[in-house]
């Protein structure tokens, strides 16, 4: 393979890969950029060849921080589950790594910066410990997991909902749930305690 196959498969690489990347020069000019740096930081073609810190200027200083370091240093830097702080991406969740770049004899030519948008699975992971709570129901074991599901999944069926158990194991609280979960949550939810009606009464 020669040279030239080589470079293009290591564009076609660089392309795919669904992380940010961005390499700057030694004075932290940008030197390239993938598409997932556009999609992921807002860069754009136009951006190659601007100063780096210029660029980041409003969107949060870490990205700056970790890359100025590492020209410093010369060592890689991993900042771990990062809230950015940029207007167009509040509520994403970022891990940032760098790492010095190296030329073809291996001289010191500048810095990566890779960043993997992790703000999906910070989503899940929180969602997860909410799941310590449900409505008003507290417990997270696998069996309240189970309830948990079997009630989001009973929640907007059109059909009447048995709820069965032993007295004090919250029952009640099972059906506020499927009802504040349900389609008609902002109708009323009525309570009838059928015990303490006469058997006539209830009859009508």
């Amino acid at each position: 393979m020669n040279i030239r196959d080589c470079r293009l498969n290591l564009e076609a690489i660089f392309r795919s890969i669904k992380d940010a990347i961005i390499t700057v020069d030694e004075e932290c000019s940008v030197l390239e950029l993938n598409q997932a740096a556009k999609n992921i930081c807002h860069y754009s073609q136009r951006d190659i060849g601007q100063d780096f810190r210029t660029l980041s200027e409003g969107r949060g200083g870490k990205c700056v921080e970790a890359i100025v370091k590492t020209i410093e240093k010369r060592k890689p830097i991993e900042l771990y589950r990062l809230e950015c702080k940029c207007q167009h991406r509040l509520g994403q969740v970022v891990t940032l790594t760098t790492a010095p770049l190296l030329d073809e004899q291996d001289a010191f030519a500048g810095a990566v910066l890779v960043i993997r948008d992790e703000t999906r699975l910070a989503t899940l992971e929180r969602a997860l410990e909410d799941r310590q709570r449900f409505h008003n129901i507290i417990g997270e074991n696998a069996k309240m997991q189970k309830i948990y599901s079997l009630i989001e999944e009973l929640a907007d069926v059109p059909t009447t909902a048995l709820i069965r158990g032993e007295s004090g194991t919250g029952k009640e609280l099972v059906a506020e749930a499927l009802h504040h979960r349900g389609s008609r949550h902002d109708k009323p939810l009525v309570k009838v305690n059928c015990a303490a009606l006469p058997d006539n009464l209830l009859e009508t």
